[in-house]
């Protein structure tokens, strides 16, 4: 029990993670989505996804970390 709830607990940091980044890469997507069909971007969507681009690096890293 104590290894199912261990297992239950990892599955579940690991959605939240992915749930965080893939908020993130709706910012990003929609940057890029207007850039794609020239459209003209406003400054506080670029810093906006200037910021997302920040924490899916460190989410990267501490995945990254993880399974090193």
């Amino acid at each position: 029990n104590i290894y199912v709830s261990l297992i239950i607990n990892i599955l579940n940091m690991k959605a939240s993670i992915f749930a965080k980044a893939r908020n993130h890469l709706t910012t990003l997507n929609t940057v890029i989505d207007a850039l794609n069909k020239g459209k003209s971007i406003p400054p506080s969507m670029v810093d906006a996804a200037k910021k997302d681009l920040d924490v899916l690096l460190k989410i990267l890293d501490r995945l990254q970390n993880k399974y090193e």
